[in-house]
């Protein structure tokens, strides 16, 4: 039985990527180690378990490990008050916000290693 899917990101620079992600999302930091020489791992997090597991690895080629058609999707309580902080800490808008016929607000952004961030506030009842 699935106990927890979280999303691995590697990253060029790890204080200015999971900052990112603690101003936005309001996380928090869970683990910080080094399992080996050259590769440093930050676990981020929130208050119910939902994680992003950070990889610094200079072993290889950051540009190419960060490089990716992947995205976070990440399911939002108030999308007005994501767009206020994506607002004060200054980060780019790639879309939205957006109202779906369904009801759905979203709003996209792109974190400092190419990841793009769906953020998203909708009613799955």
């Amino acid at each position: 039985m699935i106990k927890s899917i979280y999303p691995t990101i590697f990253v060029k620079d790890m204080e200015i990527s999971t900052n990112f992600y603690k101003k936005l999302l309001n996380l928090k930091e869970k683990r910080n180690f080094t399992p080996q020489p050259n590769v440093h791992i930050i676990i981020l997090g929130d208050e119910n378990n939902n994680l992003i597991e950070f990889i610094k690895n200079n072993n290889i080629n950051s540009e190419s490990s960060s490089k990716s058609n992947m995205s976070v999707i990440v399911h939002v309580e108030n999308i007005d008050k994501m767009l206020d902080i994506i607002k004060s800490e200054n980060i780019e808008i790639l879309q939205g916000p957006i109202t779906t016929d369904l009801g759905a607000k979203i709003i996209f952004v792109k974190d400092m290693d190419g990841i793009t961030i769906e953020l998203i506030e909708e009613d799955f009842n």
